[in-house]
């Protein structure tokens, strides 16, 4: 082998590993969604809302885990709980996350693999029927799909899969009063 060759195949190595190292988070997320024997959860999506406090979030969830810590990267909320379920009412799930503003549920990612965009979206047609609303063109790159729920919530999915495969698709909840701060839908 040349030195040249070498030198080129080290540098390929070497751009590989600093790739896979900045995406260490979600190739941890994967490993345990692969590898890992979580428990199902259900919930009544329609039951959620504002009222919700963490304390009510663990009731819900009796013998699954939930983490809760301070959370800084938007204004939106000032802490989030992680349910580790490998499904929540059906939908393959890498983890779901409940957002809470002021100590009151705002809004909610349910976090799917991108290979189980279909599955997802069936579970939310049969459940809630076809959507509300949708989406033709992107919007910061990504097309949604939505359920207005008659509680005054809403429910949200991405349309497409992503191109990265190390990316994921969301289910998305936001509360009634979240709803009204965002205009879930505009006519």
């Amino acid at each position: 082998m040349s030195i040249r060759r070498f030198g080129f195949l080290l540098l390929v190595s070497l751009a590989v590993g600093a790739l896979l190292f900045t995406q260490i988070d979600r190739i941890v997320i994967y490993k345990r969604y692969l590898s890992g024997n979580r428990p199902a959860a259900k919930i009544d999506l329609y039951n959620l809302g504002n009222a919700w406090t963490e304390q009510t979030l663990r009731q819900a969830f009796p013998g699954i885990r939930v983490s809760c810590h301070q959370y800084t990267e938007t204004s939106d909320a000032d802490r989030v709980c992680a349910l580790d379920s490998g499904s929540l009412n059906g939908i393959p799930t890498l983890y779901t996350a409940f957002f809470f503003s002021s100590g009151k549920l705002s809004h909610a990612s349910i976090n799917v693999p991108w290979w189980s965009l279909a599955d997802a979206r069936h579970v939310l047609v049969s459940s809630f029927g076809p959507p509300t609303a949708s989406q033709r063109l992107p919007h910061k790159g990504v097309r949604l799909e939505g359920w207005q729920m008659g509680n005054g919530s809403a429910l949200f999915i991405n349309r497409d899969r992503p191109l990265y495969p190390l990316e994921w698709n969301a289910v998305l909840w936001n509360s009634k009063s979240t709803c009204r701060k965002l205009g879930c839908f505009k006519s």
